[in-house]
């Protein structure tokens, strides 16, 4: 696997979601990070492993306090730790070895399942589980907008200086991981990630989208972009990828 410009000693990544009225306190860091404790050695010419610490922020002092940790069989650490809620708990994306993706429950760090090591795993460098959230205009009744009446061919005749609004949170279920195959590390891949039953210790790991390349120099949550408008199901989904094209003909190099 490459190196990148990826963090590769703390992974700071998770987002909270915050059910506040205003717009701009809809997210904030998670209370969970992962921090590289010290490099392990092993058998002379093998690489060394790394000692991953898990840490929980104290909202009252500020300072990270260390309450578990782990073993990653590969001597970098990239972007393999990422708490995400779902159903008012807290988990997260791990991989400690390198070749798979694993689930842990916070704040105990119990690894509770996910993939199991294989030699042809798809190897994860970072992962991400975007925070979806859409405004609800309440109206007033009598307005056939209001949900008894839902005649959206009618203008809203709503003018109640108590209009209100309501923010919703659907649950955390879709996840993306990027990554590769062993030796395929010219690039990072971008796969998706059922997570809807990861409070059982259930992932699925799909190739939904194709062979598709992350943009060079980016990470998932700056090339992912997860959406859900007025309130429309399934979420818009937008990924930044890498394209490859022979500069003589113009065609893409995957048709070489």
């Amino acid at each position: 696997m490459g190196k990148t410009a990826t963090e590769d000693a703390c992974c700071d990544t998770g987002l909270e979601a915050v059910q506040e009225e205003t717009d701009s306190s809809l997210q904030r860091p998670s209370p969970y990070l992962a921090r590289v404790l010290e490099k392990v050695g092993t058998r002379p010419g093998c690489w060394e492993y790394l000692r991953v610490g898990i840490f929980w922020k104290n909202p009252h002092t500020g300072i990270p306090e260390q309450i578990g940790e782990y073993t990653r069989n590969y001597p970098s650490f990239y972007r393999t730790f990422h708490p995400f809620q779902l159903r008012g708990k807290w988990y997260a994306l791990y991989s400690k070895d390198y070749t798979s993706t694993r689930l842990m429950a916070l704040p105990g760090c119990k690894d509770i399942g996910g993939e199991e090591a294989a030699a042809c795993g798809f190897c994860p460098v970072d992962y991400y589980v975007p925070v979806l959230n859409w405004l609800e205009a309440v109206h007033a009744k009598g307005c056939p907008r209001h949900p008894e009446e839902a005649d959206f061919s009618k203008p809203c005749t709503c003018i109640c200086k108590d209009y209100k609004y309501i923010w919703h949170f659907p649950e955390r279920v879709h996840g993306f991981v990027a990554g590769c195959v062993w030796g395929d590390d010219t690039s990072w891949k971008v796969q998706y990630l059922d997570l809807s039953r990861a409070d059982e210790g259930v992932l699925r790991r799909e190739e939904r989208f194709g062979y598709i390349e992350l943009a060079y120099n980016l990470h998932l949550d700056e090339a992912v972009d997860l959406s859900i408008e007025d309130d429309r199901f399934p979420p818009c989904l937008s990924i930044a990828c890498q394209r490859h094209f022979d500069f003589a003909t113009g065609r893409p190099g995957d048709e070489e």
